[in-house]
């Protein structure tokens, strides 16, 4: 079960020279337990993030539950998220690819938005379209009805 979607289209660029700080947000982004779509139990249980090595038994779809400890650039959590990317000429990093299940991926872009320049284009298996356009503190969401921002 889940919802295939697929990256039709993509110029969404993290310029070279903030991919330190991009790598950084998306490692934080594993205190967000809330966030996290992978794993169960009871929350007194579970207890709560509180390193960057996050809660065992709860994880972001694809992902290790400690993923900063197994990935040190921001170019593997996305290859690690299921992204393709490429490397350009002046070290930025460009998404290309994904084709896949939904996961934990536009927690992951949101995060760097404001980092990054461009835009992804979706299409889910049911042939829903959606656009998110980087470059504000919020990825914008277009799609063929509304616009609206989604918060981190």
């Amino acid at each position: 079960m889940g919802y295939y979607i697929c990256l039709e289209e993509s110029d969404f660029t993290i310029k070279a020279e903030n991919l330190g700080e991009a790598y950084k947000r998306m490692c934080e982004l594993n205190l967000r337990d809330e966030l996290k779509n992978g794993g169960g139990g009871a929350p007194e249980k579970d207890g709560v993030s509180t390193t960057i090595e996050g809660t065992p038994n709860k994880w972001f779809s694809w992902m290790h539950s400690d993923y900063p400890l197994h990935y040190k650039t921001a170019d593997q959590i996305f290859q690690a998220l299921g992204f393709e990317t490429e490397t350009l000429k002046d070290g930025s990093l460009l998404l290309t690819r994904y084709d896949s299940k939904i996961g934990g991926e536009a927690h992951f872009t949101n995060a760097v938005s404001n980092l990054a320049t461009g835009s992804l284009t979706w299409r889910g298996e049911d042939g829903e379209q959606w656009k998110e356009v980087a470059g504000d503190d919020k990825i914008q969401l277009w799609n063929a009805v509304t616009t609206f921002e989604r918060a981190v």
